[in-house]
């Protein structure tokens, strides 16, 4: 369960589940892994991991509206989109959804969930593509949907 392991742990176990590791035969789906690990590392050890915590508890789980919870979710991304951000958007949407989960009845994070992977869709896809392509984009959605079910496991 979450609770057991911090967060480097847990996106360990996550690249590892996804297939995204060291050993896979991938040579470019290894290197993202390896990329993703180290990004996930950085994040752990910077002051705006206890942030985007902060900032998730801080979300009206009852009141919020598509539009409000996308303008947080754009607010990751003042200076631009790259891997590290996309990191910490994992983070954060996975933080306010294991919230929900824990608190709340089903359906809000059932909604949580959902707008979170439209956000990925309509907002992030363009970049990812214009930047490696959908071989990538597939590693960071199948990450994404692992990281929110490994979560509430």
């Amino acid at each position: 369960m979450y609770t057991c392991m911090n967060d480097v742990q847990y996106f360990n176990l996550l690249l590892l589940c996804s297939g995204i590791e060291d050993g896979y035969a991938n040579a470019l789906m290894a290197s993202i892994g390896r990329d993703l690990r180290r990004i996930a590392e950085e994040v752990e050890r910077s002051s705006e991991r206890e942030r985007i915590r902060r900032r998730a508890s801080e979300i009206d789980i009852y009141g919020v509206k598509y539009d409000q919870f996308r303008q947080l979710l754009e607010e990751l991304f003042t200076n631009g989109i790259n891997r590290t951000r996309i990191v910490v958007l994992f983070f954060f949407c996975t933080d306010v959804a294991l919230r929900a989960y824990h608190s709340y009845p089903t359906e809000y994070c059932c909604r949580l969930l959902k707008w979170s992977v439209r956000f990925i869709m309509d907002t992030i896809c363009d970049w990812v593509q214009r930047n490696g392509g959908w071989v990538i984009y597939s590693s960071f959605y199948s990450l994404f949907v692992q990281f929110l079910y490994l979560y509430r496991v």
